[in-house]
């Protein structure tokens, strides 16, 4: 029987050409299974598992990959509210990312989505062929997940932002997803707010244990902020609202890396909403600024504790400033002495990172910095080769500044800035394992399938 024309996301398209006549007995297979498991163990886990995975394949079949893609990015923020939800021996936000990587790996192998390409996307290429071998030498669950987070979120800007990419009107799906992920981001870091379950929770140690930790959140909302820069030209004043509830939560995450690089994107979204800068400019910064700060105003006495230890850098005991990141990045330098020309070239492995910081400080804790974890990781060639990363995710948004339509060009320099953002968290925090980064995943697609697909640019709003 044929399908008629389904909507996702406002848009109308038809079912993919493609049949389904593997997909539908596996799907019957593995719901089977999962009825099974809850009946045999009486666990309402399983039931929920095989309704999603119900819900999941009648999409994909329904569907195809892209628009399966496109509703687990807008899902996220509800992902995070349950990421620790044991189904099995996985949880909800594992799962998640499995399901990520195997619609995207199977969009890209069957045609539905873009695909790599060696000139243009070398440096993809080449980080992911030394981040494999780094994993092989040293095999552990815990680099694997993370470096598939990694994977998961770079591999979406070709697959959705490539000239073959599906869909009538490729760039208004992408913004209007973009809109629902930014919406969704809000709404949960408030929803956390007010249950304390964010910042104040986590840096007081009452975080409940099955409740994400406050920066993924609140790096998604700031990585998904350049979807409001339509907003800037339409409606002003619903954009300065909207900045303000998002910057209220990204403030109240109490993470310092992540609001400073809100403070990045906030304020050029706001210096491009205003062309002339005028005294309307000036106010409504001011007002934007002054909002989250009276609204933030009862957390004043923590948020304040929070910056207090980097006047440490001062004193003898500069080693425990921004949280004992000097003693952690001296640590692996050390260690990396430790081990001489070797050490450099070649690194300690993908879970190298973490045995270090074990060993000498007694905590697993993680590098708080990108670059330098991967310098340990893989050596030089691994960090050359994540710099080479970062500039093929700039080179996205530039090239969206230097388009033709002045659409384009609007948004890309709101995405220069994302890139900004989070180039900041990399080095002061670390960003690579967030799956925060589809947001900037996001942006980055839309410049690219608009500067390689010239015509009308529709935004969402």
């Amino acid at each position: 029987m044929a399908l008629g024309p389904v909507r996702i996301f406002g848009l109308a398209h038809q079912p993919p050409l493609w049949r389904a006549s593997f997909f539908a007995p596996a799907t019957v297979l593995i719901c089977s299974v999962a009825l099974g498991m809850a009946c045999l163990f009486l666990e309402w886990r399983w039931a929920i598992a095989a309704l999603l995975l119900f819900l999941a394949f009648v999409l994909f079949l329904v569907r195809g990959a892209r628009e399966t893609l496109l509703l687990l990015v807008v899902l996220r923020p509800l992902i995070d509210w349950f990421v620790y939800l044991k189904i099995g021996s996985v949880t909800l936000g594992q799962a998640w990312a499995i399901a990520l990587l195997g619609v995207t790996a199977y969009g890209v192998f069957s045609g539905q989505l873009g695909t790599l390409n060696l000139r243009r996307d070398a440096a993809v290429i080449a980080f992911c062929a030394i981040a494999v071998i780094t994993i092989a030498r040293t095999p552990t669950l815990s680099a694997l997940t993370d470096y598939s987070h990694f994977f998961a979120w770079f591999l979406l800007i070709p697959a959705l932002g490539s000239r073959d990419a599906r869909g009538a009107d490729p760039i208004l799906e992408l913004f209007r997803c973009g809109k629902f992920l930014l919406l969704g981001a809000i709404i949960a870091g408030w929803a956390a707010l007010v249950l304390n379950q964010y910042g104040i929770a986590y840096y007081s140690g009452t975080l409940e244990s099955a409740v994400q930790s406050p920066h993924g959140l609140s790096f998604l909302i700031v990585l998904s902020l350049a979807f409001l820069k339509p907003l800037g030209e339409r409606n002003r004043g619903l954009l300065i609202l909207i900045l303000v509830g998002a910057m209220t939560a990204v403030f109240a995450s109490l993470v310092r890396s992540t609001s400073l690089a809100g403070l990045v994107v906030a304020g050029a979204l706001l210096w491009s909403a205003y062309p002339r800068k005028t005294f309307r400019w000036y106010a409504s910064t001011a007002s934007v600024l002054g909002l989250c700060l009276l609204i933030v105003l009862p957390y004043a006495p923590i948020l304040m504790a929070r910056y207090s230890d980097i006047a440490l850098l001062a004193t003898p005991d500069y080693s425990n400033a921004g949280s004992g990141r000097i003693a952690i990045w001296s640590t692996y330098f050390d260690y990396l002495n430790s081990e001489g020309v070797y050490g450099w070239l070649f690194g300690l492995g993908a879970d190298g990172p973490r045995q270090i910081i074990e060993t000498k400080l007694g905590a697993p804790l993680y590098a708080h910095s990108d670059p330098l974890m991967f310098l340990v990781a893989g050596g030089i060639p691994m960090l050359l080769g994540y710099l080479w990363v970062l500039t093929w995710l700039m080179g996205w948004a530039l090239q969206g500044i230097r388009a033709n339509q002045p659409e384009v060009r609007k948004f890309g320099f709101i995405a220069a800035f994302s890139v900004v953002a989070y180039i900041l968290v990399s080095f002061m925090n670390g960003a690579f394992f967030y799956q925060a980064s589809i947001g900037l995943a996001l942006s980055l697609a839309i410049c690219r399938s608009a500067t390689r697909n010239p015509g009308p640019f529709n935004s969402a709003w």
